[in-house]
């Protein structure tokens, strides 16, 4: 078994597919769909306009915003986050520089 990705093939034994932030996904994606103003400014840097969007899904790379018209965006973190901590922190930092709250 393997998988694709980016023109590549992977074996499936070299694969980690875990996610360390599952943990703490839950409680930072409410986070994020608690202020829409927010998520739609982190669509539009990351070039999609979005109506309606929703944070479902986030990784060690970035997060997935689910909206109306453009479906899923991808908003990549600068750096990994491998951990709750630093999973807040980029968090927190899209938040603010996205225009949404730092709450």
């Amino acid at each position: 078994r393997g998988v694709k990705w980016r023109g590549e093939v992977y074996e499936g034994e070299t694969l980690d597919l875990s996610n360390p932030l599952l943990p703490v996904q839950g409680r930072l994606l409410r986070e994020l769909n608690a202020d829409p103003r927010g998520l739609i400014g982190l669509c539009a840097r990351a070039g999609g306009t979005a109506a309606r969007p929703v944070a479902v899904g986030m990784d060690p790379d970035g997060l997935d915003i689910r909206a109306e018209v453009v479906g899923v965006v991808r908003v990549e973190f600068p750096e990994p986050a491998p951990n709750e901590a630093e999973a807040e922190a980029r968090v927190r930092a899209l938040r603010t520089g996205a225009g949404g709250s730092a709450a």
